[in-house]
């Protein structure tokens, strides 16, 4: 109960470490017939069980206040989490819940995985042949971990520790798992081209096989690429679809080793996957920074399933990333999401109707549930405009403008309202868009996929040069030049990837770099407070207004900021 942030933080990193060395220990050992089952699998279960009770933590962290936790019996998985964390280093996980932040789950993520020391090839196998079931943060805490002689078969593979494989070996799986896909196609092909051939002639010299009939061949015209690509996917089974492509330009003399493959998505993604193609919700794009659906777009679906194919045959085809800003939500309802959406998701898509919703349910309780009422003047019938900035209204509830919204039902109507804005009103143009990518993605490896994941896999990680952001920023009680503004940028530029994104959602309200890059943001700082002074930054979002009172240090001044931008986080329906 003793252990502070830094501890934990430090045992995590002990643990991860060790286990990578002893991973890259194993692979260099000269029999590496025996690496696989000399792997340190009861270690690497202890790291899954050390991200099972940070996970937790972090849970409970989040949805009780104190007084809850005070109040609220302990679950069977904590208390026993509690007994078997406590035979290294005494952590209570319960005792520590309450207070402790969270260690960050890439914390976990084994590095030897990451840097390919593992072959994806024999992780995929084992996987596959143990029919891709994955390791359950149930199994983890109930599993005897003096008992390694008994490990289950399916602890013995990466792949199915969730918790603790870092996003490069997963799209590395996917790769390999595509790749033998598309192998095992051309392979059957030919068999099969052969067997009936050879029944016609008696010299094998003599078979002939297609090019057509191994790849998914597109021709097409650069100038009209998205029209001639959507005529030849209109006409295409699910079978050609996940076959490996190969593009051809007409008039051009180029073979496609992949390059042109590439080129391809390229050009594609530059039509379609940015704001200016109409298939996006503008009001949208210019708020959020992302690319979504509008409740009342003139497409046709037709055109929306096409998007979503596109998007399919890039991953099927282990393209490295599409130029395409979707938010986390998207990749949610692709990968089947079965729980409710959150604050955090609508944050993405709509971020003032978020803000609206969080201020509606952190507003405190009065004597008379009136007030409420008379404050807000809310009912169950919601109102928005469409592409033509016509107003329409929409009830939430069978009774809607009859039904007011009320202390006791905020929450049903909160859920409701981002129901609402992030799935039924969305329904047509995304379903048919799910309709296209489904069609070509649908493995094992894919099955298993986290939205996260999936969002690294199809996205590429979006550069955010702070550089140009600084040099765009403006300041009020403080100068560009002056060391406590240099250490203010040393800090923000030397910060995790995580933390840099906290940054610019907490002062612009979005994690993303607008198009143009960070240089188009013009923030300002402005000085507020100083010393003595344990005031935590602050921030405008509206205006791109950072408040920083001058501390005295700059370590004080990176603890303030960081301890700052992780409070800003979250949102909790009541």
């Amino acid at each position: 109960e003793d252990m502070d942030d830094r501890t934990i933080r430090a045992l995590v990193d002990a643990a991860r470490k060790a286990v990578d060395d002893a991973i890259v220990a194993r692979k260099e050992s000269p029999e590496p017939t025996l690496v696989w089952s000399s792997l340190p699998w009861a270690s690497i279960v202890w790291l899954q069980l050390l991200s099972v009770a940070n996970q937790r933590c972090g849970e409970i962290r989040k949805n009780l206040s104190a007084e809850q936790h005070a109040a609220t019996a302990q679950p069977v998985l904590m208390r026993t989490l509690s007994r078997k964390l406590s035979r290294v280093g005494e952590i209570d996980v319960v005792g520590v819940q309450r207070d402790m932040r969270p260690v960050p789950e890439y914390a976990f993520r084994l590095e030897s995985l990451a840097q390919r020391v593992i072959p994806a090839e024999v992780d995929i196998q084992v996987f596959g042949r143990n029919g891709g079931q994955t390791v359950t943060p149930e199994e983890v805490v109930k599993y005897p971990l003096a008992e390694t002689n008994t490990m289950p078969v399916h602890f013995q593979c990466f792949i199915a520790h969730r918790n603790i494989v870092p996003v490069e070996f997963i799209r590395d799986l996917m790769h390999v798992e595509n790749a033998l896909a598309h192998a095992h196609l051309e392979r059957d092909i030919v068999m099969r081209h052969v067997q009936e051939q050879l029944r016609l002639i008696q010299n094998v010299d003599q078979v002939r096989i297609n090019a057509h009939e191994l790849f998914f061949i597109m021709n097409v015209r650069r100038d009209f690429i998205v029209q001639d690509s959507m005529s030849i996917l209109e006409n295409t089974n699910p079978f050609e679809l996940r076959k490996q492509l190969k593009v051809r330009f007409k008039g051009e003399e180029g073979v496609d080793e992949g390059g042109v493959t590439r080129e391809y998505f390229q050009l594609m993604s530059n039509q379609v996957f940015q704001l200016e193609s109409g298939y996006w919700d503008k009001s949208v794009a210019d708020r959020a920074h992302v690319l979504w659906f509008s409740a009342d777009s003139k497409r046709e679906r037709e055109d929306f399933w096409f998007l979503g194919v596109i998007l399919g045959l890039a991953v099927n085809n282990n393209i490295p990333g599409l130029d395409a800003r979707f938010p986390l939500v998207l990749f949610k309802k692709l990968t089947d999401f079965s729980g409710e959406f959150t604050l955090e998701d609508l944050q993405e898509v709509h971020p003032s109707s978020a803000t609206s919703l969080k201020a509606m349910l952190q507003w405190k309780p009065s004597a008379d549930d009136e007030v409420f009422e008379d404050i807000f003047c809310l009912t169950f019938t919601i109102s928005y405009a469409d592409e033509g900035n016509e107003v329409k209204e929409v009830n939430l509830h069978p009774s809607g403008e009859e039904v007011e919204v009320t202390m006791q039902n905020r929450g049903e109507f909160a859920k409701l309202y981002i129901h609402w804005l992030l799935d039924k009103s969305i329904d047509g143009p995304f379903g048919s868009f799910k309709k296209g990518f489904r069609r070509v993605c649908d493995s094992l490896i894919f099955s298993i996929l986290t939205p996260s994941e999936l969002q690294q896999i199809v996205c590429p990680e979006q550069k955010l040069d702070f550089e140009a952001l600084r040099a765009q920023a403006r300041y009020e009680g403080y100068t560009a030049d002056e060391q406590y503004i240099q250490d203010f940028w040393d800090i923000l530029t030397n910060a995790e990837l995580a933390e840099k994104k906290r940054f610019l959602h907490f002062v612009t309200g979005s994690n993303l770099a607008p198009v143009g890059g960070l240089g188009r943001i013009r923030i300002k700082i402005q000085q507020n407070g100083t010393e003595p002074t344990d005031r935590l930054p602050s921030a405008s979002t509206c205006f791109h207004i950072l408040l920083l009172p001058r501390y005295s240090t700059k370590e004080k001044l990176q603890e303030r900021l960081l301890l700052g931008l992780e409070n800003a986080e979250g949102f909790g329906l009541e």
